[in-house]
């Protein structure tokens, strides 16, 4: 079914860290995709057609006749800068060129911002929930307030994890349309190697809500059992300094490797080997939390014995004792018993791999979990009006 093109609304062109993003980008309807972009960033990695709205060519005169109109949209959206005047008519404008017929906005500030044009331009639009805009957003009432008004006026609702859905449902934010969809992995280049035995990798950025500190204690803690073991974190970020005077601090230096910010390739060819997956995921100071990492999923799909926390969308895919171990958040002393428990018995670390792989191609293959994203919004093609 050749519908057209589907119009995905994102922050900004270029986000590395975002593979989901341009997935959806270079994936959806065989890509037959073009973004619409609120600010210019890096050169993007997808060949797909791109507007960036603050990229604009508009004249000071024209910028100055948004105001008003910005603060008219503000008043019923409860939402700064949505696009109108002259922005409203370059994204239709862009929009009619490329035979728009529905719009996925990735992440939840982003549909406030586009889902006012896609209701002019009488399309669908979706919204895509992953973590801090379901989380941290959700303590600003101006924030929920958009939301809520935003919800009226979009189809349907997706999100990574049941987690994310009950943090906006408690905060009345509710489509009944709403899918949980994770972000999900490829289990064709996230693939089992032959393992390493003793190996434990963390993979992510080195920032307050992964709490890499508490990994790098914790495979010191196990590690002392068993030396063989050794511990490699793919990741940078403002803790990485700090990290790595901590694995000196504590006598492992030689069996810790921080490899700072590698390529996806690197870090398939590095968890095929692994033998178990760590991260130390928590509620940070600003309330901000996961949706269900990412790294989690290729995790498992690698056939890596998952190591991490009851945090948010984690407990979803990680089944304690089958695929991974959980702890609470902040258990230094039981992530570092967990850990030994999967060093201790290679045997059964070796089942819950397999597990962990079988899971991962039943229920987080990308290429399935794309079929069911479209799915969905061809439905809401196919409804003769859109929810309103």
């Amino acid at each position: 079914m050749n519908v057209g093109t589907l119009a995905v609304a994102i922050n900004q062109t270029g986000t590395l860290t975002e593979r989901f993003v341009e997935r959806h980008i270079s994936e959806s309807f065989g890509g037959r995709t073009c973004v619409v972009a609120r600010h210019a960033g890096g050169a993007p990695r997808y060949a797909q057609p791109v507007l960036v709205v603050d990229a604009l060519p508009l004249s000071g005169a024209q910028r100055f006749a948004l105001l008003p109109r910005r603060l008219a949209s503000f008043a019923t959206t409860s939402y700064w800068g949505v696009p109108v005047g002259a922005e409203r008519e370059a994204i239709q404008d862009f929009w009619r060129a490329h035979g728009v017929f529905a719009v996925l906005a990735e992440f939840g500030p982003l549909g406030c911002w586009i889902a006012p044009v896609a209701r002019v331009h009488g399309v669908p639009v979706f919204v895509y929930f992953r973590g801090y805009d379901a989380s941290r957003r959700l303590r600003s009432a101006r924030s929920v307030a958009a939301y809520r008004k935003m919800a009226a006026q979009v189809d349907g609702f997706f999100a990574v994890s049941q987690f994310l859905v009950d943090n906006l449902a408690r905060a009345g934010v509710r489509h009944p349309n709403t899918h949980v969809i994770p972000s999900g992995t490829n289990p064709r280049m996230f693939q089992p190697g032959v393992k390493q035995p003793g190996l434990v990798v963390a993979v992510g950025r080195l920032v307050g809500k992964k709490r890499p500190e508490l990994a790098v204690r914790a495979f010191a803690a196990a590690a002392a059992a068993h030396p063989a073991a050794r511990l490699e974190i793919v990741g940078d970020g403002p803790l990485l300094d700090s990290c790595r005077a901590l694995a000196v601090s504590l006598g492992v230096a030689n069996r810790v490797v921080f490899h700072g910010g590698r390529d996806h390739a690197f870090v398939a060819e590095l968890l095929a080997r692994a033998q178990v997956f760590v991260q130390h995921s928590v509620t940070d100071s600003s309330g901000e939390t996961e949706g269900l990492p990412s790294s989690i999923q290729e995790a498992m799909a690698a056939g890596a014995v998952v190591v991490s926390t009851r945090h948010a969308g984690t407990p979803e895919a990680v089944v304690e004792g089958e695929t991974g171990w959980l702890v609470d958040e902040h258990d230094e002393a039981g992530f570092a018993r967990a850990l030994g428990t999967v060093l201790d018995d290679p045997a059964r670390a070796a089942a819950m791999a397999q597990a962990a792989r079988r899971f991962a191609e039943a229920r987080l293959d990308t290429k399935l979990l794309q079929r069911r994203l479209e799915a969905v919004i061809l439905a809401a093609v196919a409804r003769p009006t859109s929810a309103g």
